[in-house]
């Protein structure tokens, strides 16, 4: 599959626009994170399986972290 560069800035816009980090009941702050679906749903033009090369060649290349601790 060759990397689409404009679904690249598109997933990368998407995430910088999303919080990272919230304040709990405690006072703490946690980071969370952004789901598949929510940015499927987001980037709709993108077909998921274009949004998932994507997000792993991001992880690949250590813009993102995909884990999901």
């Amino acid at each position: 599959m060759k990397l689409n560069m404009d679904c690249v800035r598109d997933v990368l816009l998407f995430l910088e626009s999303e919080s990272y980090f919230v304040v709990n009941d405690l006072g703490d702050v946690e980071a969370i994170g952004s789901w598949f679906r929510s940015i499927c749903k987001s980037l709709a033009e993108y077909p998921p399986d274009v949004i998932y090369y994507t997000l792993s060649k991001l992880e690949e290349g250590g813009y993102i972290d995909m884990s999901t601790q």
